[in-house]
């Protein structure tokens, strides 16, 4: 007959054995196993399969006025200008607008942004008018006779702008066209 020791040592060797062929098997495993897949490749695999519920996207191009970025920094010294104009001049970026323009001319260069037309941008073939009130009051000055009719004549000028200007674009401007700011000198 088997003792009761003997099949307590017989137990504790079968154990031993299935631990020791686990390990085997775990290390095997660790060793063999796929690397983890990157959402890319997980989304690549996703994107292959055929059927009426997968939704393809399309790829369409970018939108007016999304460029590339200046990662090499070549018109970084442009840029610099602009900005610092920008502080001098207190955020008025009519005053500096001939800076812009060398801005996109060095962008429009180096194939980082497109080549438009300067009448496009803003900047057309005439002069840029002047913000000068003292100016715009001399041009002003023969169609009124007095002064409250031009001051009548202010305010309904600047009650349209603002309405068609909308807030977003800066003073004086509404695309890319000067907006006349008549003021009363005197």
């Amino acid at each position: 007959m088997v003792s009761k020791s003997q099949i307590q040592t017989g137990i504790l060797g079968a154990s031993l054995m299935m631990a020791i062929t686990c390990g085997y098997i775990y290390e095997y495993w660790q060793k063999h196993k796929p690397p983890p897949e990157i959402p890319i490749q997980s989304w690549d695999k996703y994107m292959s399969q055929t059927g009426p519920f997968i939704r393809v996207t399309t790829v369409s191009a970018p939108l007016k006025g999304s460029f590339p970025l200046d990662h090499e920094g070549t018109c970084k010294l442009e840029m610099l200008n602009y900005m610092v104009c920008l502080h001098e001049k207190k955020q008025q970026n009519s005053e500096c607008r001939h800076v812009a323009k060398d801005y996109f001319e060095c962008r429009m260069n180096h194939g980082l942004m497109d080549k438009e037309e300067w009448q496009k941008l803003g900047y057309g073939d005439s002069k840029e008018i002047s913000k000068s009130s003292s100016l715009l009051f001399a041009f002003s000055s023969p169609i009124f006779e007095n002064k409250q009719e031009f001051l009548i004549f202010r305010a309904l000028l600047r009650v349209s702008a603002d309405k068609s200007d909308g807030g977003d674009r800066g003073a004086g401007w509404y695309q890319g066209q000067p907006r006349l700011e008549l003021a009363v000198i005197g």
